[in-house]
C-alpha cells in the first residue's frame, strides 16, 4: 500500500505520526512524507525582529531553509520513508511580492488565512497532483497555524472534487487528518475540538496503538530537528518523556496516536 503524509512543515508528520509511519514501514508499505511548506526564503522577505528571532532561536542564521530540509531528510530517512520536498516558502516569510509579510507576527501567523496568500492556489494544484488510490494524512488544524489550515483546506476541497467525479473512485479515496502534536497535548483550550468544528462535517477518531519500538523510532525520529526542540520543550530527554505521556494518554494506557476521518455527511 502507498501512504503520503502531508507535513505542512518539516516536522509536523513526525511529530504527529512517526509511531504509525514506522510501523507501516516495518509492516512492508511504502511511505512518503510531502513537506509542501518547503521553499526557499522569498528575495523579498525582510529580516524583520519577528523573523530573525526565529532564526536565532533555531540558531541557523541568516537562511534556515537547507539545514531544515536536512533536519527533515535525516528524519524521515530513520523512519524508513521517503522525503518529498514542496516549494511553498513557510507562512513566516511570505509576502505581498512587495516586500511586505502577510503574517508578521504570532497572532496572524496563527489567524485567519490572508486572502491574497498565493500558498492556498500552490497548495491546491500540489494537492491536486495526489494519487487518489494512495491513503493520505493531513493536518487536523489543531493549534490554528496558517500554514496547516492552507494544508487542510486543500485537502478537503480536492476530496470534495473526488467525490463529484464518481461514486466508485470516491470510494477508493481515503483521507484521515492527524491532531497536530504537540499543539494537541494542550487540551486546556479545547484545541483539537475547534479544529474538528471547522470542517462543519463529522470526525471519527481512529486510533493506532504503537508498540514500543515504533514509539522508541518516533522520538528518535523527533529529536533530529535539533533547531525545533526549543520552541516546545526544554530539552531532547523533555521531549522524549512528554511524548511518551501523551502517546499513553491518547491511548488511554496503552501508547497511541490519534487521526480523524472526515465524514462527508454533514
Amino acid at each position: 500500500m502507498n501512504h503520503i503524509f502531508l507535513s505542512p512543515h518539516m516536522d509536523d508528520a513526525v511529530l504527529s505520526c512517526g509511531g504509525l509511519i514506522a510501523q507501516l514501514v516495518q509492516a512492508g508499505d511504502s511511505v512518503t512524507v510531502f513537506t509542501l511548506m518547503a521553499g526557499a526564503v522569498p528575495p523579498d522577505a525582510p529580516m524583520t525582529p519577528f523573523i530573525n528571532e526565529h532564526f536565532v532561536r533555531w540558531a541557523m542564521v541568516p537562511d534556515p531553509v537547507l539545514g531544515r530540509h536536512a533536519e527533515d531528510r535525516q528524519s524521515v530517512t530513520s523512519l524508513g520513508g521517503t522525503l518529498q520536498l514542496g516549494d511553498i516558502p513557510d507562512a513566516l516569510y511570505r509576502t505581498n511580492g512587495l516586500g511586505v509579510p502577510f503574517y508578521p507576527d504570532l497572532d496572524r501567523l496563527f489567524g485567519a488565512i490572508h486572502p491574497h496568500d498565493p500558498a492556498v492556489t500552490r497548495a491546491a494544484a500540489l494537492i491536486a497532483a495526489l494519487d487518489p488510490a494512495a491513503t493520505i494524512y493531513a493536518p487536523l488544524g489543531a493549534g490554528h497555524h496558517v500554514d496547516h489550515q492552507v494544508v487542510r483546506k486543500a485537502v478537503v476541497d480536492w476530496l470534495k472534487l473526488q467525490s463529484q467525479i464518481t461514486t466508485q473512485r470516491a470510494a477508493q479515496v481515503a483521507v484521515f487528518f492527524y491532531e497536530e502534536y504537540p499543539y494537541s497535548a494542550d487540551d486546556t483550550t479545547q484545541i483539537v475540538q475547534t479544529a474538528r468544528d471547522a470542517f462543519g462535517h463529522a470526525t471519527h477518531p481512529v486510533l493506532h496503538y504503537l508498540s514500543e519500538a515504533a514509539l522508541d523510532a518516533k522520538i528518535n525520529a523527533i529529536a533530529c530537528y535539533r533547531s525545533q526542540i526549543s520552541t516546545f520543550w526544554d530539552d531532547i530527554p523533555a521531549m522524549a518523556a512528554a511524548t511518551r505521556r501523551y502517546a499513553m494518554q491518547v491511548g488511554e494506557g496503552t501508547y497511541a496516536e490519534r487521526l480523524w476521518q472526515y465524514s462527508r455527511q454533514k
